[in-house]
Order: C-alpha cells, then sequence, then structure tokens
C-alpha cells in the first residue's frame, strides 16, 4: 500500500485553492495539475507499507491527535521547485507553532512505531502542478499570484492511501484521528 498522512481541505478551501491553480493554468504552456479532490497537505509521506503496518501508524496518529489542540492553518504564498524548463508549483503554508508541532509529534509517534524521520527540513506546501511549463519567467509568477483566501481549521489528520485507478492518481482515506 502506498500510503500517506494528510490535512484533507474542505470544500472551500480546495475551491479557493483550485480558482489559483486555474488563474496559474492560462499563463501556462503546459502542466500536470492536481485534480481538486486531490488537494491536501502532506504531513508525513510514509510511501509502500506493508498492510500490517497500519495498525502502527493509526496508533502514532491518535497519540498525535490527542496532544494537538485544533488551529488555523494560514496559506501565505506561491512557489516553485525548479526542474530545468519545467517546475513544480506550490502553494506555500504558513509554518506557524501549532503546525509544526503536530508534525513534529507525529514524526515523533511514528519513529515510535518504527518509522524513519524525515532529514529534510519541514516545508508546508500544497502541489498544485508538477512538470510545468510558463509563458514567462518562474520568478514572475510569484510576484503575479498570490493567495488571497481564508484560512482553514485544521481538526483531524487523515491516512490517505494513494492509487492510480484507470490511469488516474485517486487518494482514498483510510482513517482519521481528530484533534483534541
Amino acid at each position: 500500500m502506498r500510503i500517506f498522512i494528510a490535512v484533507e481541505f474542505d470544500n472551500e478551501t480546495k475551491e479557493s485553492i483550485y480558482d489559483l491553480q486555474n488563474r496559474i493554468k492560462e499563463d501556462c504552456k503546459k502542466g500536470n495539475f492536481t485534480y481538486k479532490d486531490n488537494l491536501h497537505l502532506t504531513l508525513k509521506f510514509l510511501g509502500e507499507i506493508d498492510p500490517a503496518d497500519i495498525e502502527g501508524v493509526q496508533e502514532a496518529m491518535e497519540e498525535t491527535a490527542g496532544t494537538n489542540h485544533p488551529f488555523e492553518l494560514t496559506f501565505d504564498r506561491i512557489g516553485y521547485f525548479d526542474r530545468g524548463e519545467r517546475c513544480i508549483i506550490w502553494v506555500g503554508v504558513d509554518r506557524s507553532k501549532p503546525l509544526v508541532r503536530l508534525y513534529e509529534t507525529l514524526e515523533k509517534n511514528l519513529g515510535k512505531q518504527g518509522f524513519k524521520r524525515d532529514r529534510a527540513n519541514f516545508s508546508p506546501h500544497i502541489t498544485i502542478s508538477r512538470e510545468t511549463a510558463l509563458f514567462y519567467s518562474k520568478k514572475l509568477l510569484i510576484e503575479k499570484f498570490k493567495p488571497e483566501m481564508n484560512g482553514m481549521i485544521v481538526k483531524e489528520i487523515s491516512l490517505m492511501e494513494s492509487k492510480r485507478i484507470n490511469g488516474k492518481l485517486t487518494y482514498k482515506k483510510l482513517y482519521g484521528a481528530k484533534l483534541i
């Protein structure tokens, strides 16, 4: 099973990100744009794991949720990961204390279950496009677009499975742990 732990977005947030994505899409020669239903914030990508390990992941999620309170997620910038002629475009999320605490608690609790900690610095973002080629400079993208949208209250973390169904990447929620 290919899985990850995420913050799922409410419909209003998905619509706002999707609207921004569509405005950016008009400035692109081409790109692989994230489906609206797949928009989320990844907290931890676990990749391929044995189904027998799911119970340990759920325990780590419950332990994490039981020590974190709901908080507001704020979307604060547009950015990209450079891939030469192309790029990955993302919406940045403010590294607030509650978000970093949620992430660090999750990492610690997954570590107790035998999962490796991420070595990279936590950089919260929502990928909205891959393999993207713009009509202009990538730096201009950052100047031109800002995520002018409401924040969202995070109340739950979700265990998601990533699958290709009829050639389409789909994410299915397997489990949710509510913050206290």
